[in-house]
């Protein structure tokens, strides 16, 4: 089988440690011997900036040269591996002629980005699928098109063969997008929904978490913190409309006896120097996949201190998944995927709840016993990247059978 990825991120981030589970899949649909080869495209540009940033980076790998395989003017191909071909390229158009030039011309097609609808247009006879990432719609980086969006889903889903998503709410929110009227009705009423929306959850890679290694940087950082006081961490995305400011301030201020390490990149109007007042909480700025385990092994708690907002709840957060795979004890606010670890995390329904688990935990040795650490890890052994992939060829393959 080939398969060409519509990505919803770029070669270019990967490479520079940002993962995300488009890469996990994607690396996971590699390594697969019933895969003959990838063209993996880079996030297609959805306004004029979005297309400047592409076309610099492209221009960035062919001055590298390295691995170029074809390009031109508004694109570049790149080989990753013996199986995967990168592309950067400004629009469907030209990722459609470059495919039929690599011989990816009746690849299978799996799309990352409801941005994403001329794939359909260029790809006619193609299969195509969807893999539904968080509800974008909901997302404040791109309120602007939040109509757009809720106009693309609507024909993505309708018009993919499968779309796979997670958790349940996200399925949920996308058949009431795709098949109900929105003012009055809801999925569980709407008489028109297609069996082509299956969940898939997120994955992962245990052994990354169980051994992880030495980075030099990460113990730069803990080496200059206080080694008596417990260390309270957080990876991820840092902005407004993700973390509950101020759940996040309360437990600072009412735990000033431990340390908060807030790890990942800072983005939008996120206000950091709220927190200047405290002498227990750091900002460590964004952390790449092949630092998340180390870091990890560092922390002595875990916390997902998130808002409850649509676009939270369309989440599977990956943290949870890594955080167990590390062994650590969690806190969190009841977003999705906790549910399925409830006996073990912590799930804390208010500011005061939240802080007194951290204390709670902090003060119980028992938490941090090999016994309960080897339990958690136990809870995501079935949850590889591998099984996710599996369910999702095992699906297509059913497809193409029929």
């Amino acid at each position: 089988m080939k398969v060409i990825f519509l990505n919803m991120s770029s070669q270019f981030e990967w490479d520079n440690g940002i993962y995300n589970r488009n890469k996990h899949i994607l690396d996971e649909f590699s390594k697969r011997d019933d895969i003959e080869k990838i063209l993996s495209v880079d996030f297609l540009p959805y306004n004029l900036k979005s297309c400047l940033r592409l076309y610099l980076k492209s221009k960035i790998y062919k001055k590298a040269g390295k691995g170029i395989i074809s390009s031109g003017l508004f694109y570049s191909a790149k080989k990753i591996n013996d199986k995967v071909i990168s592309l950067s390229a400004i629009n469907m158009k030209i990722v459609k002629n470059v495919a039929d030039k690599l011989g990816f011309g009746n690849g299978v097609i799996i799309n990352y980005s409801p941005f994403n609808i001329k794939h359909f247009e260029y790809f006619k006879e193609n299969k195509k699928y969807f893999d539904a990432v968080d509800n974008w719609s909901e997302n404040n980086t791109f309120k602007e098109y939040k109509d757009v969006l809720l106009a693309n889903y609507k024909y993505i889903i309708e018009n993919s063969i499968i779309t796979f998503t997670r958790p349940e709410k996200l399925k949920d929110n996308l058949e009431k997008i795709a098949y109900c009227d929105p003012k009055t009705q809801t999925a569980m009423v709407c008489n028109k929904i297609k069996n082509n929306i299956k969940v898939v959850l997120n994955g992962v890679d245990l052994n990354h978490y169980m051994f992880p290694k030495k980075i030099d940087r990460i113990d730069d950082i803990f080496n200059k913190l206080d080694k008596n006081k417990t260390k309270i961490g957080y990876l991820g995305v840092i902005k407004e409309d993700r973390i509950d400011s101020n759940l996040l301030e309360y437990i600072v201020e009412n735990n000033d006896d431990k340390i908060f390490i807030m790890a990942g990149p800072i983005v939008g109007n996120f206000n950091s120097e709220r927190f200047k007042k405290f002498n227990n909480i750091i900002f460590i700025g964004e952390a790449s996949y092949q630092e998340m385990s180390y870091l990890y092994s560092k922390f002595d708690i875990c916390i997902i201190p998130h808002l409850l907002n649509d676009f939270i709840k369309s989440m599977d957060p990956m943290k949870i998944y890594g955080y167990l795979a590390a062994g650590k004890p969690i806190i969190s606010v009841p977003v999705p995927g906790t549910e399925q670890f409830e006996d073990l995390i912590d799930i804390a329904y208010s500011k005061e709840d939240f802080s007194e688990a951290i204390k709670r935990n902090s003060s119980d040795n028992d938490v941090f016993s090999e016994y309960q650490k080897k339990e958690r890890q136990d809870a995501v052994k079935a949850d590889s990247w591998e099984s996710r992939v599996s369910e999702m060829i095992n699906l297509i393959n059913c497809d193409i059978i029929k």
